[in-house]
């Protein structure tokens, strides 16, 4: 699944394996960290930057093969710091809890006692409205549903305004949206309601000109 598609909550403190990397990407990381020719993944660590927000620092690289099985390439782990901000490396990604990974558990307990550790800001608080949208480190940002009207779905972060007087909330545009169709652009001022797509969550969606 590619990374852009977890709940960006549940990224923080856990084990993150990159893989299908993009090419140009996966060629200049193998140059300038020690890579080798059957390296094709990279496995990291999520955690709160407090100035820096959503961060992955690279522990070791890995090999994804064919059959899907993993191969950790623990005996070369980086030495070279190799750390990616959120949106650094968008591929394919494996999401592990720090149980699942004892064997580097010293790397996510260093990590935490250099940056922080923050497990609140990951929590998801039912009586706070969008709270499982937002983002752990701007809480004020939120992703939001934006519907085209050729019925194209795009993702995109907002910031929270303060309410509309019909219990929407008033956003601020922080993406300039990949379809053109869409009819907003970044800074542009959005109405976002809740809205139930049969799961029984109240998702954030937009409403544009075109829906009115």
């Amino acid at each position: 699944m590619d990374i852009r598609e977890y709940n960006i909550k549940k990224l923080p403190y856990h084990f993150v394996l990159f893989y299908n990397l993009p090419a140009d990407k996966l060629l200049t990381f193998r140059s300038l960290y020690q890579g080798q020719e059957n390296d094709n993944a990279l496995l990291t660590y999520c955690y709160l930057d407090q100035q820096c927000g959503l961060s992955y620092r690279a522990i070791c690289w890995a090999t994804v093969f064919e059959d899907n099985s993993i191969k950790y390439h623990h005996d070369r782990e980086m030495t070279t710091m190799l750390i990616l901000r959120e949106g650094g490396l968008n591929s394919d990604a494996l999401v592990f809890e720090e149980s699942d990974m004892l064997f580097y558990k010293h790397h996510a307990d260093h990590i935490k006692e250099a940056y922080g550790y923050m497990p609140d800001n990951t929590e998801i608080h039912e009586e706070v409205l969008f709270d499982d949208f937002r983002h752990p480190s701007y809480p004020n940002d939120i992703l939001v549903v934006f519907l085209s009207p050729d019925q194209k779905v795009e993702k995109m972060w907002v910031t929270e305004l303060g309410k509309a007087e019909d219990g929407a909330i008033m956003v601020k545009l922080l993406n300039e949206p990949m379809n053109p169709l869409m009819g907003v652009h970044e800074g542009d001022l959005v109405r976002v309601i809740p809205y139930d797509f049969g799961d029984g969550k109240q998702t954030p969606v937009a409403v544009l000109d075109w829906m009115k």
